[in-house]
């Protein structure tokens, strides 16, 4: 599981709507999945689920043969 601002930090140069768009996009089509914890102050969370995690292989093939 990782925060949103770990994700934002080790992305970089990507701005908080943007990461926040595509995390919406990801998490519609069930790539990712957001968990909510009710604390103060509230934490969220974002883990890959199944079908995210599918991809994987196919990423790293491409990340490969990109190098």
């Amino acid at each position: 599981m990782v925060r949103f601002n770990e994700l934002q930090r080790n992305l970089e140069n990507i701005t908080t709507k943007t990461l926040t768009e595509q995390l919406r996009e990801l998490e519609d089509k069930k790539m990712i999945k957001r968990t909510i914890y009710p604390e103060i102050p509230p934490r969220v969370e974002y883990s890959l689920t199944d079908i995210g995690s599918s991809i994987d292989p196919v990423l790293k093939t491409l990340c490969d043969w990109g190098k």
